[in-house]
């Protein structure tokens, strides 16, 4: 009788451990039922989704427009923001521009109106053609320093020269990076059209006072210019 006890005790132990398993199968199971739906929602939204690019910060968007239009009676021409007229220096045939960088001046513009000078003198032309209705294009680059064609025996002093097919006097001794416009086949003084059909002579001096001038800012102002 001990024996069929301890058998009977015995089984019911394994019987009872069996249930134990097959519970904990079950509520393991169970669980993982319901699991697996927010397992698959979070995948879905959050593993699995694709992450937002980098962009470094670049945003697309509208820049305004920094630079000027001056006008006078003669002409208009536009220039980057930080020109001004020079009132003090202007007069009623002579029109001076300055560019500046806080207090200290970087470039300067000269446009004088049927000027007395027969030739006036640079270190560098740029040639351009003019339209019907009083506006420029560029015909050639601006040249280089003008004492590059003259010989080595003509380069202390300011020499006539022809340079791009314009004429002028070039400056040979002189290191500043200054500019006269000149009309191809002619001179800086250039007899140009008014709308009103008249004609005024014109001359234009540029000068860049920074340590790398590049003459873009001229070229841009020519490019701009019209007669008015």
């Amino acid at each position: 009788m001990t024996e069929h006890y301890y058998q009977h005790d015995r089984n019911h132990k394994l019987h009872k451990r069996v249930r134990s398993v097959k519970w904990f199968f079950k509520a393991g199971a169970i669980t993982l039922l319901i699991a697996i739906p927010f397992i698959i929602i979070y995948i879905s939204f959050f593993v699995a989704r694709e992450p937002d690019p980098i962009t470094s910060g670049v945003r697309t968007s509208t820049f305004q427009s920094s630079s000027k239009i001056f006008r006078s009676q003669y002409f208009q021409f536009q220039a980057e923001d930080n020109w001004d007229e020079d009132a003090d220096a202007t007069t009623k045939t002579r029109f001076v521009y300055r560019a500046y960088r806080g207090p200290l001046i970087e470039q300067d513009l000269v446009i004088e109106i049927n000027p007395v000078s027969a030739l006036l003198d640079a270190t560098h032309i740029q040639a351009v053609e003019s339209s019907d209705i009083g506006a420029f294009s560029l015909s050639s680059p601006l040249s280089d320093h003008c004492d590059t064609d003259l010989p080595e025996a003509d380069k202390d002093r300011e020499q006539q020269m022809t340079l791009n097919e314009v004429t002028f006097l070039c400056d040979a001794d002189d290191t500043i990076f200054d500019v006269l416009v000149g009309l191809k086949g002619g001179t800086p003084l250039m007899k140009l059209k008014r709308p009103d059909g008249t004609e005024a002579t014109y001359t234009i001096y540029y000068r860049d006072l920074r340590a790398l001038p590049t003459g873009s800012s001229i070229k841009g102002i020519i490019q701009s210019f019209q007669t008015r």
